[in-house]
């Protein structure tokens, strides 16, 4: 190949920028500069199509973290100090997090935390849940914890549900964070969110979701319970469904059976989504014996919508219950 690449240096807060040639597999550059940059930089204008790791150096990554004018400087000088898993670099982001302006980049912030996956990079997700505002951060910043079971990341999400947390993306998730705590969420609080009075049907949803996380066997029968007409928003019921299937997945084998009976008979429900919420649920479950059921459910489908429940029903191939394949084959035939 034959690429040309800036590489840019820093010095008395001045960017200046060589072009080389890239031609190699392994190439070396050398630059004359006046003193030791601030910041070294390779494809600082981001003219490059490239995906980049590079690291010069733990004290002028840390500037950069905070002192590069560009949203991509300072996203990668974030993933490369939370690398190292060096507390002082953990930190130096936790504290730039405050004083970055823009959302798009403490969303990345928030991305290269959890992929530390250190405890203080835990601490410090806590910290920063109960400390973000903005709604467009918020968010994807729960999801992010939402893979991390700590004592200390349980406490911020309750403390900021506490709190009157009214942004509705950001309740849903916070409730799936708490039911992703498994033994250490608080179950009876999951239970009383399914009943929340929220006009987009968030708060519901991410409660039924969590009740899957904590893997608990009482949750199914709230689960079903809730996937039955009126019991709850036909906005949040398709969550139900689905979040049924996905528990009962990891339940013995009556409480998988019981559950495939209920959602085969949900895709006869008058409302779309709690269908496709039921067919997502039987495809989670893995029980073969639904195979009959949706392969009925999209007879009536159009030829968009059978692409969907045809992959369904191929995941539920081979999977305990299904039809042999000869039958599978001749009903494939007929159709």
């Amino acid at each position: 190949f034959d690429m040309p690449l800036d590489i840019g240096w820093v010095v008395d807060g001045t960017l200046h920028t060589q072009r080389i040639r890239l031609k190699d597999g392994k190439q070396s550059a050398v630059m004359r500069v006046a003193e030791d940059p601030s910041q070294i930089r390779v494809d600082p204008g981001g003219k490059a199509v490239l995906t980049l790791e590079f690291n010069p150096g733990d004290e002028k990554l840390r500037t950069q973290l905070t002192e590069a004018e560009d949203v991509v400087g300072r996203i990668l000088a974030a993933k490369e100090l939370c690398k190292t898993g060096k507390r002082q670099n953990i930190r130096a982001v936790a504290d730039a997090w405050k004083k970055e302006p823009f959302w798009g980049v403490r969303v990345r912030f928030a991305e290269a935390l959890a992929a530390a996956g250190t405890q203080v990079a835990v601490d410090a997700l806590a910290e920063l849940i109960g400390w973000e505002q903005d709604p467009m951060v918020l968010e994807p910043l729960l999801r992010r914890a939402a893979a991390l079971r700590d004592p200390g990341i349980r406490a911020a999400v309750e403390a900021r549900l506490d709190g009157g947390l009214d942004l509705y993306r950001a309740r849903q998730a916070a409730l799936e964070v708490l039911g992703a705590q498994r033994a250490d969420a608080p179950y009876d609080r999951l239970v009383r969110a399914v009943a929340e009075d929220d006009p987009y049907g968030m708060g519901p949803t991410g409660a039924f979701r969590a009740l899957a996380g904590t893997r608990r066997e009482e949750g199914l029968d709230v689960l079903l319970a809730h996937t039955r007409p009126g019991a709850v928003s036909n906005r949040s019921r398709p969550a139900a469904a689905t979040s049924a299937g996905v528990l009962a997945a990891l339940l013995e084998r009556p409480y998988r059976a019981r559950t495939a009976e209920a959602l085969a008979d949900l895709l006869r429900d008058e409302i779309d989504r709690v269908r496709l919420g039921a067919m997502a649920g039987l495809a989670a479950l893995g029980e073969g014996r639904a195979i009959p059921a949706l392969r009925a459910y999209r007879g009536g489908l159009s030829a968009q919508e059978k692409v969907g429940v045809g992959r369904a029903v191929e995941r539920l191939r081979g999977a305990p219950g299904a039809p042999a394949p000869a039958a599978a084959k001749a009903h494939d035939a007929r159709r």
